[in-house]
């Protein structure tokens, strides 16, 4: 297929041949990927961006007291201001409020205090 001008159908068409293109730098080593295309009559533009693959697979392990502690009271149940919630995640990176229960960001000492 010969394309004289871009319209939608034939951007859609132009990032499928440019994905396929894309999928052959795997085996080098290299994950490709483009991202929104922006056209007109006359010309297309498009973003890569690309980054060697991982050689073993990335594995979030906690560290630190906080986590350790998350570890062990995950999926326990806590009383706060009446409403009984359960501790759902934790985010290692927010250090004033790192545990999560629900809609409520809580600090250690909450959780700490109102454990049941």
């Amino acid at each position: 297929m010969k394309i004289t001008s871009f319209e939608k159908t034939n951007i859609d068409a132009v990032r499928s041949e440019i994905d396929a293109a894309l999928k052959t730098l795997e085996k080098v080593g290299i994950k490709a990927s483009i991202g929104t295309i922006t056209y007109c009559n006359d010309e297309a533009r498009a973003k890569l961006t690309c980054m060697p693959l991982p050689k073993t697979p990335v594995v979030k392990i906690f560290s630190g007291t906080d986590a350790e502690f998350f570890q062990k009271h995950i999926g326990e149940t806590i009383l706060i201001n009446g409403k009984s919630l359960t501790t759902d995640s934790f985010k290692p990176r927010n250090r004033k409020y790192p545990f999560i229960c629900g809609q409520y960001k809580l600090s250690r000492k909450q959780v700490q205090e109102n454990l049941l």
